[in-house]
C-alpha cells in the first residue's frame, strides 16, 4: 500500500470519500494516534477500509498533537460515520470505553501502552502490531487457521507499517461476529486476571515481602 505525507494524503483521503459512501454502522475503532507515522497509516488505513465497504463508526478520544490537522477534514468528510469525543474523563469515559467493539494501534514503536490495557479491560478487541511488549498481553488468533483459533485468544496482530493487514483483521472480524465476541471475552479476562489494580497489588505486596 502506497503511504502519502503531508497534504497530500489528506487530499487523497477526501477524494477517496467523495467515492465511497459508507452504509449503517456497525463497528466502533478507537485510535491511538501519537506517532507521525502511526497517523499516516491510520489515515491510509481509513481510505482502505471505506473501499471495503463495511459499514463503521471512527470515533477518536484525546486531542490531536497539531490542532485542526485531522479532525476538521473528518467531520466534514465522514459525517455520521465520526464521532470525536476529545478528552474524556469519569463516566464519559467510562462510557466511551465500554462502546468501542475494536482498538486499532498500528504503531511500530511502543513499550507496554496504557491505552492497550484500558480497552482491552472494556471488551474491546486490540488490533495491534506485535512490538514492544504488547505481545506480552495480546495473544493473536491466526485469521489462516481455523481449527481451536480462539483459545486463549484475545486479539489480531497485524504487520507494521501494512495497512492491508490492518484491513483485513477489520473485515474478518465485521464478517465473523462469533470471533469477535470470543476475543472480546477473552481481552476482558486477561486484563482482569493479570493486570487489575488488585492483581498489581499483589505482585507489588510479593515483592516487598520478598525483601
Amino acid at each position: 500500500i502506497l503511504i502519502i505525507e503531508g497534504s497530500n494524503l489528506l487530499k487523497k483521503f477526501k477524494n477517496e470519500l467523495k467515492s465511497n459512501e459508507g452504509d449503517d454502522k456497525s463497528k466502533s475503532i478507537d485510535f491511538n494516534y501519537q506517532k507521525t507515522i502511526t497517523n499516516l497509516i491510520a489515515l491510509s488505513f481509513i481510505v482502505c477500509f471505506m473501499k471495503s465497504k463495511i459499514p463503521f463508526e471512527l470515533v477518536f478520544a484525546g486531542k490531536e498533537v497539531h490542532e485542526g490537522e485531522y479532525i476538521p477534514v473528518f467531520q466534514k468528510e465522514l459525517g455520521d460515520s465520526f464521532k470525536y469525543v476529545g478528552l474524556v474523563s469519569g463516566k464519559t469515559k467510562t462510557d466511551f470505553l465500554g462502546s468501542l467493539d475494536v482498538f486499532v494501534m498500528p504503531t511500530y514503536f511502543e513499550g507496554l501502552p496504557v491505552s492497550l490495557l484500558e480497552t482491552m479491560s472494556y471488551g474491546a478487541v486490540p488490533v495491534v502490531t506485535s512490538v514492544g511488549s504488547i505481545p506480552k498481553v495480546v495473544n493473536s488468533i491466526s485469521l489462516s487457521q481455523t481449527e481451536n483459533r480462539n483459545i486463549n485468544k484475545n486479539g489480531i496482530f497485524v504487520k507494521v507499517k501494512d495497512v492491508d493487514s490492518i484491513v483485513a483483521a477489520i473485515k474478518y472480524l465485521h464478517e465473523n461476529r462469533d470471533v469477535l465476541a470470543s476475543l472480546s471475552a477473552n481481552a476482558r479476562k486477561t486484563i482482569n486476571e493479570n493486570f487489575s489494580t488488585e492483581r498489581y497489588v499483589e505482585k507489588l505486596n510479593s515483592v516487598y515481602t520478598s525483601l
